[in-house]
């Protein structure tokens, strides 16, 4: 028999066992109401089923939180489709500041995320032999899309701040 290694989608195919701690995962984070951030980190071989656990852990996530106001937002960003820090780092904010721009009351919040990612890939691109003629086209792109933002006239530092403080009214 061939057993294709794909993740399972729910728990209802979980023959391992991992659903109990994928709920107790999904209740912890939904438990958490400091105001700082946290992350975390699910470890394991390639094949090991961390992306089975985490897809249960977002079914249990969405299942505990139905009728709850504060529902978490779940975006999914997979990091290795790209292939630099600063395409990363642009991405996921891209990624990020899409999953809000189109709601109407976080628009602001998905516009500053967008700003930050921008910002953040411009300083952290550092070109390298064979790709100038891409650095420089990609320089300019984000340097008129920050300049259009008046992103050049604040800091990196009020970027980030003005935008914890657009979260914590959003949120």
């Amino acid at each position: 028999m061939f057993n294709p290694d794909v993740p399972i989608k729910s728990s209802n195919d979980d023959l391992l066992d991992r659903k109990q701690f994928a709920k107790q995962l999904a209740r912890s984070i939904l438990d958490y109401k400091q105001s700082d951030s946290f992350n975390i980190g699910l470890y394991g071989k390639w094949g090991s089923g961390k992306t089975s656990v985490l897809n249960m852990t977002v079914e249990y996530l969405l299942d505990l939180s139905k009728n709850d106001v504060n529902k978490p937002e779940i975006i999914r960003f997979n990091p290795w489709m790209f292939t630099d820090e600063s395409q990363l780092i642009n991405q996921f904010f891209k990624q990020l500041s899409s999953n809000f721009i189109g709601k109407k009351d976080k628009k602001k919040l998905g516009d500053q995320l967008q700003i930050l990612g921008d910002v953040l890939g411009l300083t952290t691109f550092v070109p390298g032999v064979g790709i100038l003629g891409t650095a420089a086209s990609k320089l300019l792109n984000i340097f008129g899309k920050t300049l259009s933002n008046s992103a050049l006239n604040k800091n990196i530092q009020k970027i980030k701040d003005d935008l914890v403080s657009e979260i914590k009214k959003t949120i």
